[in-house]
């Protein structure tokens, strides 16, 4: 379902609150922001809640090749994203070997756009005031947190 996950950090060993997770199946798209968006960070005491939106680098491929220089770049200990062939995780080292002889899966899943019917509160019956279900036209996603200090 997952097979790029980048949490950048600091300098200072911090990360930066977001993080890049490339699906490779549409359908873990709705799932993950049906489960995550909005809601509250679980393992942490943070009023800081999830926001989901999609990336503008696609495929497990791009992502490395734009995460790529960032990480060398880096702090002296440089944190790895975590990748993933047929489910098997690999070194961040093998996974760039592999992209640069070209030999890494193309393309990321595709979700299909659905634009939920947006009705005005007012003519909604009062059960119904929940937001309409969204899916991400696009992927790899972001997640980050929103919200108050944390």
């Amino acid at each position: 379902l997952v097979d790029f996950v980048y949490l950048p950090w600091d300098s200072q060993a911090n990360n930066l609150g977001y993080a890049f997770v490339n699906f490779t199946e549409a359908p873990a798209v709705d799932a993950a922001y049906s489960a995550m968006n909005g809601k509250t960070w679980r393992r942490v005491e943070s009023t800081r809640r999830v926001k989901i939106l999609p990336a503008s680098v696609h495929g497990l491929a791009a992502n490395l090749e734009h995460c790529e220089p960032r990480i060398s770049a880096s702090a002296d200990k440089p944190v790895f994203p975590l990748i993933f062939i047929d489910g098997q995780e690999i070194e961040y080292q093998e996974a760039l070997h592999l992209m640069h002889a070209g030999l890494l899966p193309s393309g990321p899943a595709q979700a299909q756009v659905q634009q939920p019917q947006e009705v005005p509160p007012q003519q909604q019956p009062e059960a119904q005031l929940t937001r309409p279900r969204r899916v991400l036209p696009k992927l790899p996603v972001i997640a980050q947190p929103t919200g108050g200090a944390g």
